[in-house]
Order: C-alpha cells, then structure tokens, then sequence
C-alpha cells in the first residue's frame, strides 16, 4: 500500500534534519510501503516498509509535537526505527480525536 499524505507528511516533519538517517529514510519517501495501518480514534500506527535498508540507524526513535487547528492540547507523530528495513510511524492526538480530514495547514511546530 502507498503511504497516505499524511503519512508521509509526518515523515518529511520527524526526519526534517540532516543528520544521515533523516537524509536516507526522506530520499526513499515515495518508494516506502505501507505494510500495515490502524487508526486508533486518537491518532494511527502504520508499520512502514523501506525500499532500501538504512545503514545507519540512531537515534532509533524521533518525534515531532505540534499544535493543530483542531486539537486543544496538540499532539505527536512519532517514529521508531524497529531495524534497517522497518518504521513504526505513529499518531496521537494530546486530547480529544484525531481529525477526519488532513491538511497541512493545519499543523504549526510546538
């Protein structure tokens, strides 16, 4: 399955660095593969399949907290690298539930 907007708008925000691992997960962005997704009412999980296995891998976790139009306390996308080939993306809302619809402009880094 192709990652969703979302999904990969999560990505591009939690590997938006230089450092090696964020160069390489974000130059194979539109070769992933969803493996698996699971909308959880307050946010997701995707188990992500890489195109190429990443030679490095730290830190193993990153996440990206930010505020939303929607969402009175904000919330989070984390990312943990389960090994060279595999992401764990996940979503969480700080309080209430995640909105229906994405659109960009509705996140501003916290």
């Amino acid at each position: 399955m192709s990652l969703t907007l979302e999904e990969k708008f999560a990505l591009r925000m939690i590997f938006r660095g230089s450092d090696p691992t964020s160069v390489a997960v974000l130059a194979q962005l539109d070769a992933m593969d969803a493996k698996q997704r699971k909308a959880t009412g307050v946010g997701f999980f995707t188990s992500i399949r890489l195109a190429i296995p990443l030679r490095v891998i730290e830190p193993r976790h990153k996440d990206w907290n930010f505020r939303h139009r929607l969402l009175s306390h904000g919330g989070s996308f984390m990312c943990t690298i389960e090994d060279p080939t595999v992401l764990e993306l996940e979503a969480v809302s700080h309080n209430g539930d995640w909105p229906h619809s994405f659109h960009v402009e509705d996140f501003i880094e916290s």
